[in-house]
């Protein structure tokens, strides 16, 4: 369904599971994150599950889209919820206060029903 240089997405039970295929989100992948994710969630009403297995690093820029992406989901009445989150990128979304805003699951089973 979505196979780019930093997304691969499948769909799982009418939910686009989407696995981040960067160590970093930043400013460069980002934007190339934003387009492909958001060209590809319009066909599942925004209802998106986001895997993070292979982030290391989140930008502010990468955080920015994080918000984007959710308030978008929001306005399009669907979800986003994130999974597989190492304890440093959890501990990012605390210190932020991000987390009481996000959907933030501990693997891919949760993460759809949460947003199914």
């Amino acid at each position: 369904m979505l196979n780019s240089t930093h997304v691969e997405g499948t769909l799982v039970d009418g939910v686009l599971v989407a696995r981040l295929k960067c160590e970093k989100l930043g400013e460069y992948e980002a934007s190339i994150v934003q387009n492909d994710l958001a060209a590809a969630a319009k066909g599942v009403a925004w209802k998106v599950a986001l895997d993070f297995t292979d982030v290391q690093l989140i930008s502010s820029v990468g955080l920015g889209l994080i918000v984007s992406l959710n308030k978008t989901a929001k306005n399009n009445k669907g979800r986003l919820s994130l999974f597989n989150l190492s304890a440093n990128l959890i501990n990012l979304f605390k210190i932020t206060r991000l987390d009481s805003g996000l959907l933030i699951k501990p693997d891919q089973d949760s993460a759809i029903k949460a947003v199914s």
